[in-house]
């Protein structure tokens, strides 16, 4: 009777330093897709490129590319996929599209008169080298690399927080596809983190 109550207790223990050794949200799943990108990162030699996709509420939707070669970023692109409920063409943004933006847009308050060739310059972009962190008024993705995931899925977008609902998902074989959290009770556009549709070597 004595050994089963011991055993009883020891197990107890165990399961709850087991539970106090997680640092932070989906630690488990963190430390696999951890293990993952770090094999990936090997085979390619720190060299590769990942897209991030972001979108609001009020229908605009974009995505940010961004090249590192060997640990340091080289490029960024740049691209809205939906402006103003006007979709990306297949070829891709030109002036023609810009043009009709600014004639649908003219008269409205929140344009700022902006002519053809200036909203064509924001619907579209890619900075290299010296230009990198040129355009600082855009939704682009930030100008960090897959080891700054890593590390701010780990300190900040899953670290423990009350009033939170946490997400992490590994869709990139195995490699975080999204990761952060929406406080409680927010309704719009409320997402803390990144969402990662693609990853690939260069």
């Amino acid at each position: 009777m004595k050994m089963t109550t011991y055993t009883l207790l020891l197990s107890l223990l165990i399961g709850l330093s087991a539970c106090s050794k997680s640092e932070f949200e989906y630690q488990a799943a963190y430390e696999r897709s951890y293990r993952a990108w770090q094999d990936f990162k090997q085979s390619n030699n720190n060299s590769y490129s990942y897209t991030v996709r972001n979108s609001t509420w009020t229908g605009s939707s974009w995505q940010t590319s961004i090249s590192v070669d060997q640990g340091r970023i080289v490029s960024r692109d740049f691209h809205y996929l939906v402006f103003n409920s006007f979709e990306i063409p297949t070829g891709g943004w030109t002036i023609k599209e810009a043009t009709e933006i600014v004639d649908s847009l003219t008269g409205q308050a929140i344009f700022n008169s902006q002519t053809p060739e200036e909203l064509l310059s924001k619907l579209r972009w890619t900075e290299k080298d010296h230009e990198l962190g040129i355009h600082e008024i855009s939704p682009a993705a930030e100008l960090i690399t897959m080891d700054d995931v890593y590390e701010l899925a780990k300190n900040q977008w899953l670290a423990k927080r009350k009033d939170a609902n946490f997400s992490f998902e590994t869709k990139n074989n195995g490699i975080i596809s999204s990761v952060g959290f929406v406080p409680e009770g927010c309704m719009d556009d409320c997402f803390f983190g990144i969402h990662i549709i693609d990853i690939k070597p260069r």
